[in-house]
């Protein structure tokens, strides 16, 4: 319930996970739990997260005032997992991550914002 609020408050809509879309399941109630990240001025907030690798959203929120601000998502060998532009009118970007335990980094491609996220 509580991400439902969090979601409410964003003006996000919470589709089920892919898992569980794919697994044809209907009815059934899944929590994912939501890792909220801060492109502000002064870079990424946190600058590092750590948590249990399981599914979990990705929500990125851009304060940072810069307009077409590029993030991507690479683990430690390189691997592109997730990348987003944000417009002057989206400033807010979700993804459904199920990655691996490991070290990823979100880099701001044209901005200099960086977070890493440590997945145990």
């Amino acid at each position: 319930m509580k991400y439902a609020m969090i979601a409410l408050l964003f003006g996000l809509t919470l589709a089920p996970s892919t898992a569980q879309a794919q697994s044809g399941q209907t009815g059934t109630e899944q929590v994912v739990p939501i890792q909220i990240l801060y492109l502000a001025r002064g870079g990424c907030q946190p600058s590092v997260i750590r948590r249990k690798a399981a599914e979990f959203l990705l929500f990125v929120v851009n304060l940072s005032g810069q307009p077409g601000v590029q993030v991507a998502l690479h683990s430690t060998d390189g691997a592109a997992q997730a990348s987003q532009q944000f417009s002057t009118t989206q400033r807010n970007w979700v993804t459904d991550l199920n990655l691996g335990p490991g070290t990823y980094t979100l880099d701001g491609v044209n901005s200099g914002h960086h977070c890493q996220i440590v997945l145990e």
